[in-house]
């Protein structure tokens, strides 16, 4: 009798999941168009990479709910709060390591604040000021009545690893670094320039005039 080969140990098959996965993956990476139905109005957001100043507030959100973390509990550390997730956006290793951080750092977000992964959606469906507590209360529905359902939930969460996984962390751990040295660099200039123009000793301009106009207006006795 002949053993009939499986097919996870098929190489044709291999083959074609990989290329369907690849499909998903490209797909997810251009857009994904979401519609919701609720209180008689239909409306359809489109899930696509983060804009610049989506990037902001995506992470401006993460800066405030992991202070609200340490201010809730005084034992928590930065590093204990960010889930490992320092020294650079999403790490330095790069390709899955990063979507690894970025998954880990979410789930460890919501446990301090259940609401985080709720702003979340909103930020990564680009759904617009005016529509978002409606775009909210439409998600919050029931399944059977048009609200979000948990395949749906995770795949929005999918997608934005695929989306933005690598961009974040050249935007944040590359050219938000070179910002910062430039920064660095122009401030040290500055002072550099500042103390070889003022002789030691000598006292600001700024400073000698306040002090003139203040013994000019002082009463004489």
């Amino acid at each position: 009798m002949k053993s009939l080969k499986r097919n996870s140990e098929d190489p044709e098959k291999m083959k074609e999941q990989r290329e369907r996965d690849l499909d998903v993956m490209e797909s997810r990476h251009n857009h994904r168009t979401w519609e919701f139905d609720y209180d008689g109005k239909q409306k359809a957001f489109i899930q696509r990479p983060l804009s610049f100043m989506a990037k902001i507030e995506f992470f401006a959100l993460i800066g405030d709910t992991v202070e609200q973390a340490m201010e809730a509990d005084a034992n928590l550390s930065l590093e204990a709060a960010m889930g490992g997730f320092t020294g650079g956006a999403l790490g330095t290793a790069g390709g899955s390591d990063d979507a690894n951080s970025m998954t880990r750092l979410i789930a460890k977000l919501v446990r301090y604040s259940p609401a985080f992964l709720n702003e979340c959606f909103l930020i990564w469906l680009h759904v617009p000021i005016d529509d978002r507590q409606w775009a909210m209360e439409a998600m919050r529905q029931a399944q059977d009545e048009g609200g979000l359902k948990d395949e749906e939930g995770f795949e929005i969460l999918e997608t934005f690893i695929d989306q933005n996984a690598e961009a974040l962390e050249n935007f944040f751990a590359e050219r938000f670094g070179s910002l910062a040295k430039r920064a660095q660099k122009r401030f040290k200039r500055l002072q550099t320039t500042t103390s070889q123009e003022s002789p030691k000793g000598s006292v600001p301009q700024s400073r000698r005039s306040i002090s003139s106009r203040v013994n000019s207006e002082s009463p004489q006795k």
